[in-house]
């Protein structure tokens, strides 16, 4: 099982409501990394795509929020493309990173 899934549930998560949630969730990644004495960079990477992945409200991302006055947009279109959209990125990161970042 990869460790930094939870990081990617959880950061996708509070990107919803908070902008920089990279910077909050890093520190813990990076911490819970060394203690599993394992190399800090697959977690970081998995906070960042986590982060960068926040589709799902219009005020998660300013370009989300640019977009729903001119594209005549409802809260409920961010949710039915960003969650499966969210998913997507999900599934791909937890396969691609340790493949590419290995532990």
């Amino acid at each position: 099982m990869l460790p930094s899934k939870k990081f990617c549930q959880w950061t996708a998560i509070l990107g919803l409501s908070i902008s920089k949630t990279a910077v909050l969730m890093a520190p813990i990644a990076i911490a819970m990394a060394y203690n599993l004495g394992l190399s800090p960079y697959p977690f970081a990477m998995a906070v960042i795509l986590a982060a960068s992945s926040a589709f799902m409200t219009p005020v998660s991302s300013p370009v989300n929020t640019l977009v729903v006055a001119p594209g005549n947009y409802k809260f409920g279109d961010f949710i039915k493309i960003g969650v499966p959209f969210t998913v997507i990125v999900m599934i791909i990161a937890i396969f691609l990173i340790p493949m590419i970042l290995p532990f």
